[in-house]
């Protein structure tokens, strides 16, 4: 790949490729990404699907971001615009989010004979994903050793798999227990009661349905305990309609979208991932 890429003596032009622009863990990891790398070696542009908060996002991290659709399928209309901008902006690698999107950099790059690398941010790949390696012989970044050991094991060239799992920044996530933060305030929950938090995007490949099916079952043996359900999603009415039906109101709290996780976290004592 590196040998497709300016020298180091110059900054290397970046396009993000974007699949989806919704809040979540990917879209994230994106931005934390465009944040974080140095600017003296690295110049950026992001292609996303639509506009949205996180398009407003990274506009604020000084990123340029442009809007075309990515469809499963995508439209030639799509194909060229994300071949003129390689061309306008002097790209010199595409690193794509999503199997949508990795087939639109696969398509793209191979065009204009650019590198593409994707990263993988489930715990394995999508057919669609080894297609377009295949095809487009594109380089596979995978964040979890489960994705790493299905890539091998379903044929992806161990050349271009790349195992980078994803990280946790220490100095901002810490244990550190607030008996009284303003979630425990705002329901109304007593300073030693347990709480057990579930964080995500409320849809169904989360399991917030897992989640709540479980408070319903912990309420018999352990009436104290409460549920916080922090996210938004398509889910959201479902979820209601459960609580209402089961009577877990009193139990089980859906907070909605929040921005400061750090001090969610340290008003939670288990943190429960219900993510088929």
């Amino acid at each position: 790949m590196a040998s497709n890429i300016q020298s180091a003596s110059s900054r290397i032009h970046v396009l993000e490729v974007v699949g989806n622009a919704i809040v979540g863990g990917m879209e994230n990891s994106v931005a934390r990404l465009i944040e974080r790398l140095p600017p003296q070696r690295f110049s950026l542009s992001v292609l996303c699907p639509f506009e949205s908060p996180f398009t407003d996002e990274l506009r604020g991290l000084g990123a340029e971001v442009y809007i075309t659709a990515m469809p499963e399928d995508p439209a030639w209309s799509s194909i060229q615009f994300a071949c003129a901008l390689i061309k306008a902006n002097c790209v010199d690698i595409l690193h794509s989010h999503l199997a949508n999107a990795h087939l639109l950099a696969g398509v793209a790059g191979r065009l204009a004979g650019k590198p593409v690398l994707a990263t993988i941010h489930g715990r394995q790949l999508t057919s669609m994903d080894l297609e377009v390696h295949r095809t487009a012989n594109t380089h596979l970044h995978v964040v979890c050793k489960q994705s790493y050991f299905h890539a091998l094991g379903i044929g992806v060239n161990p050349a271009q798999l790349h195992f980078i799992a994803n990280g946790v920044d220490t100095d901002v996530f810490k244990p550190q227990r607030k008996t009284a933060g303003p979630l425990r305030q705002r329901f109304g929950i007593p300073d030693d009661a347990k709480v057990v938090g579930f964080v995500g995007r409320l849809s169904a490949e989360k399991g917030p349905d897992v989640f709540l099916r479980t408070a319903l079952g912990v309420r018999e043996t352990s009436p104290r305990t409460r549920f916080l359900v922090v996210g938004e999603g398509p889910m959201q009415k479902q979820l209601h309609s459960f609580i209402q039906q089961f009577d877990l109101a009193p139990t089980v709290h859906l907070v909605g979208m929040q921005t400061d996780m750090p001090a969610v976290m340290a008003e939670i004592d288990v943190l429960v991932s219900a993510s088929h």
